[in-house]
């Protein structure tokens, strides 16, 4: 999975760090099963899970302010728990989800405490990957009889931990195929699917490898806006300015389109 920083100055893939600028390589602390994840303050933070324990877990902070820092979470009942973070501005959201009872337990956390908080709404009580958006925003991917499900939460109030739900027209993935929502520093959305937006959506989740790739921008309360369909939709747009990542081969890429950028190669293992 590639991850850009918030600000756009460097490339997250798996444990490692390309600065796009030099094409050099940083290699973080962390273990191969760590969860990794950028934050508004140019940090990365870890989430381990204990890998024969489910019911606990910790956050390292790997990158930025409080580098070096860890965190025990409190424990959790008896369950099969999947766990997932966003660093987001002022501290760090965790949910966990019972992948049994659909239970879910959710906290907030610095570098120096974790309190619980109730849960956000979700599409689907298995909540698999967080995003977080530089205006505080929180994007929730889950999932449910395997269906994909995505939900924006909007802050509401400066307390942390407060969201209200946005609405996505688009969004609505029964039995719509997958979707990425990904923020942008000026408040905008790229949306990455395979499938067509808007009506007739006759995109199933097992049809799209036969589809191409589709790249749209949106922002709340306008309609979204097709970019690119096709070799060009399939990259990771910047949160900033006009470039995009992607892959090729044993390389990461790094331009305004495939064909057009500088590769540099993936350090083994990721």
């Amino acid at each position: 999975m590639i991850r850009w920083l918030w600000d756009g100055s460097a490339l997250l893939v798996g444990a490692a760090l390309l600065d796009p600028a030099t094409g050099a390589w940083t290699t973080l602390s962390a273990d191969p099963e760590d969860a990794l994840a950028p934050g508004p303050q140019g940090e990365i933070v870890a989430l381990q899970v204990d890998p024969d324990d489910s019911q606990r877990a910790a956050l390292r902070w790997l990158r930025g302010p409080a580098t070096g820092a860890t965190l025990p979470l409190p424990p959790l009942p008896a369950g099969r728990w999947g766990w997932a973070h966003a660093p987001l501005p002022g501290g760090v959201l965790v949910w966990a989800s019972d992948r049994d009872s659909g239970e879910a337990a959710c906290f907030w956390a610095t570098p120096t405490a974790a309190a619980p908080l109730p849960c956000p709404e979700s599409s689907f009580v298995q909540v698999v990957a967080l995003i977080g958006a530089p205006s505080g925003a929180l994007i929730v991917h889950s999932v449910g009889e395997g269906h994909p499900g995505v939900d924006l939460l909007l802050p509401a109030g400066e307390a942390p931990g407060r969201w209200t739900p946005a609405t996505l027209p688009f969004a609505d993935l029964y039995p719509f195929g997958p979707l990425e929502l990904l923020p942008r520093s000026d408040g905008s959305y790229d949306i990455l699917t395979p499938c067509p937006l808007g009506p007739p959506r006759p995109c199933l989740p097992t049809a799209e490898a036969e589809l191409p790739a589709r790249w749209y921008r949106w922002r709340p309360g306008a309609a979204p806006q097709p970019l690119a369909q096709g070799p060009r939709a399939a990259l990771t747009p910047a949160p900033t300015g006009r470039l995009a990542a992607w892959t090729e081969g044993e390389a990461l890429c790094v331009g305004k389109r495939p064909g057009r950028g500088r590769c540099t190669p993936l350090p083994k293992g990721s």
